[in-house]
């Protein structure tokens, strides 16, 4: 019953999550086209996005405990 009370929370932070991806893909799409272009690696363009995300993600989380 305990984990049926935050599942709200999770569903809110999962379209957070996905909403950061697809904000920091469609800032950059441009470079990412680029790259992609000249030739780089599937794994190296997730991994732009990853360092992206993960920057974002992070600086939201330290913004919400503080």
């Amino acid at each position: 019953m305990l984990r049926l009370r935050f599942l709200p929370y999770k569903a809110l932070s999962l379209v957070g999550l996905a909403s950061t991806v697809s904000f920091a893909v469609a800032r950059r799409r441009n470079e990412l086209g680029i790259c992609m272009a000249l030739g780089a690696q599937r794994s190296h363009v997730a991994w732009i996005v990853a360092k992206a995300t993960l920057a974002t993600v992070l600086g939201g989380i330290a913004a919400g405990l503080s």
